[in-house]
């Protein structure tokens, strides 16, 4: 087609339909999206863009008492840290304010809001969307009822019905995500299917938020312990099921302590790129040219919690590595296999 033709179609097309809803794909290869960092560097890395793509609707699913809500609080500080807006859906009644602020998030402009069913939840979701939320977190979209279940009797069967109001729901949000730019993310529990192979786990609620997601991440969590063999914390692994920015199935893991401190498991990941070598019980990094040395993984942990500028060098340092080397699967996270 030539210019001229092309020309005349988009003018034509803008009297119709609007200026914003037709591009040439060679504008958009020059518009750069825009990505928000999650907080965690291996998880950046593991998403394959640095974070994640303001605009989309995610998915955080996994066992319970997994990480999945504290995950989903630590990404919504990183968007307020960028001057976005907040809003999250308790359909738990499960929100903790003191928790939530350990994590970073600023409570004078966090809207939380309750969930009488799943009609309900979603109906302020496109409230707070076309009214000028950054950000939504309905935690979970597994937990409400739908308003035929609320008024349906115990033993009455409902089968699918959830799934036929996520998907007429979801359908109706496209929209309006598209034109605010507003990004949704949805918590989900996890079921088991009696399957004689494969995996048993399934998530509920229908397929029709595995097609519209655009990111959705599994998690799965290991006890830690300190020296005195004490249970401090939780080792979490995130898995990238779906991605369609980067290659997905990627790993990474984080750090979470009961005091609400996570990071990630930098001594591992130091190693793995030869920045930090073992002897004995004793760490020394040659990244600084000083060749600092660490007696056991706790005092490294400790220089990166207490020293931010060390912590942003050791992350840029990180970063150029994986970078250079293209081996973000390998180095930002270790694969154990199916769990």
């Amino acid at each position: 087609m030539k210019m001229d033709k092309i020309k005349d179609l988009l003018r034509e097309y803008e009297k119709k339909f609007g200026k914003e809803s037709l591009f040439v794909a060679e504008e958009l290869r020059t518009s750069k999206e825009e990505v928000i960092s999650t907080g965690i560097l291996s998880l950046d890395l593991a998403l394959g863009i640095g974070g994640l793509p303001v605009g989309k609707i995610y998915e955080i699913y996994g066992q319970e008492s997994s990480g999945k809500t504290t995950l989903s609080l630590i990404i919504a500080s990183q968007f307020q840290k960028h001057g976005k807006t907040v809003a999250f859906l308790d359909a738990e009644n499960s929100f903790d304010v003191s928790w939530a602020e350990t994590l970073g998030i600023d409570t004078k402009s966090f809207f939380v809001a309750d969930v009488d069913s799943l009609e309900d939840a979603f109906k302020k979701i496109e409230f707070f969307m076309k009214n000028g939320v950054d950000f939504v977190i309905l935690d979970s979209i597994a937990a409400p009822p739908t308003v035929s279940q609320v008024n349906a009797d115990f033993t009455d069967s409902m089968m699918g019905v959830k799934a036929r109001v996520i998907s007429m729901a979801l359908s109706k949000l496209m929209p309006i995500i598209r034109k605010s730019k507003s990004s949704l993310l949805f918590v989900n529990q996890i079921r088991e299917k009696m399957v004689a192979y494969g995996n048993p786990e399934v998530t509920p609620g229908g397929r029709a938020l595995k097609f519209f997601a655009s990111i959705r991440m599994s998690t799965r969590k290991k006890l830690i312990e300190d020296e005195d063999e004490i249970f401090v914390g939780d080792e979490i692994t995130v898995k990238i099921e779906k991605n369609k920015f980067a290659p997905p199935m990627k790993k990474a893991k984080f750090l979470l302590y009961y005091d609400g401190f996570y990071t990630i498991d930098y001594v591992d990941l130091l190693t793995k790129l030869d920045l930090i070598t073992k002897s004995g019980a004793w760490y020394v990094e040659n990244f600084t040219g000083n060749n600092m040395r660490f007696h056991g993984k706790q005092k490294i942990l400790e220089e990166i919690k207490q020293n931010p500028d060390f912590k942003k060098l050791v992350d840029q340092i990180i970063t150029q590595k994986i970078n250079s080397l293209n081996i973000v699967e390998d180095a930002s996270s270790e694969d154990d296999g199916e769990e």
